[in-house]
Parts: C-alpha cells; sequence; structure tokens
C-alpha cells in the first residue's frame, strides 16, 4: 500500500513540475530525483565480449567475470554495488557484459568461482579501455570491445 502511495506522490509531482515548466531545467542538470548528476559528460553503453582461457589457451567454464564499479567506495558504498555487470563464462569460455558509465578506463575481474569443479584458477583484475576506434557510432551498443581474451594462471 505505501508503495502505491509513493508511486501516485512521484506521478503527480512529476506532472506538476512539467505543467510549472521545472522538470526539462532538473532533467537537464542531472538532478531529477534518484538520478546522480552527469556533470557535463553524458553516460554511453558499453559492451565487452571475450573469452576466459588458461595459460595454456584452453577455453574455462564457470568464471565469473564482472566490471568493477569506477566510484565502488568500501566506506561509503554496499558491497552488492562493487560491480556495474557480471556474468559466467559458458562452457567454451566465452562471456559477455554489458553496462551504462560516463568514463572509458574499467577493470574487469575474473574470479574462480566453481572451485576445483573446472580446475583451480588465481583471481585476476585486467584494465580494458574504450577508445574512440571502439566507439560503434550506434546509440544501443555506444562501445564495443570484441575478443577480450583473459588468460588465467592455475592457482597452486
Amino acid at each position: 500500500m505505501a508503495k502505491k502511495i509513493k508511486s501516485a506522490f512521484w506521478r503527480v509531482l512529476n506532472r506538476l513540475l512539467t505543467v510549472l515548466g521545472i522538470t526539462p531545467i532538473i532533467t537537464a542538470c542531472g538532478c531529477v530525483f534518484g538520478a546522480k548528476p552527469l556533470y557535463g559528460m553524458p553516460e554511453n553503453n558499453f559492451v565487452l565480449e571475450g573469452t576466459v582461457t588458461g595459460t595454456d589457451g584452453t577455453p574455462i567454464k564457470g568464471i565469473g567475470v564482472g566490471v568493477v564499479n569506477p566510484n565502488y567506495d568500501p566506506n561509503y558504498t554496499s558491497p552488492d554495488s562493487y560491480y556495474c555487470d557480471t556474468t559466467t563464462t559458458d562452457k567454451d569460455g566465452n562471456f559477455k557484459l554489458e553496462w551504462r558509465w560516463s568514463g572509458t578506463t574499467f577493470y574487469i575481474y575474473a574470479v574462480d568461482i566453481d572451485g576445483e569443479e573446472n580446475g583451480s584458477y588465481s583471481d585476476k583484475q585486467v584494465q580494458v579501455e574504450f577508445t574512440y576506434d571502439d566507439y560503434t557510432g550506434s546509440s544501443k551498443t555506444g562501445y564495443k570491445i570484441k575478443d577480450k581474451n583473459i588468460s588465467l594462471n592455475p592457482s597452486k
């Protein structure tokens, strides 16, 4: 019940601000309720596809891969917001990550989450930088890198 009242309140407030001509101003400066200011830099869509392999080149399934939230601060942010996006490699070691952000440099983590099931591997952090050449010109994908390979060492 409280959720419905809150939702109705925000709808009414949004319409009132629209009638008064205030909503476009608030939206333009990034001050919409619950939104963060962009400080003049628009967010872009990012897509990263690749394969996780062992040092011998064999694809590894069951590896957790994630994009680290560039603004993550353990003092102020919940652990749930550590990643922008996460996935698990398929049987061929392939992964695909998609997220939206305003920067172009990110850290990708590869973590062995299945233990000994597919072999035991050391975790790895890889820096990925999207460049102008990676821009697709499409508003749907924005920046895209295909065939990013991450090689993991067996853990000892």
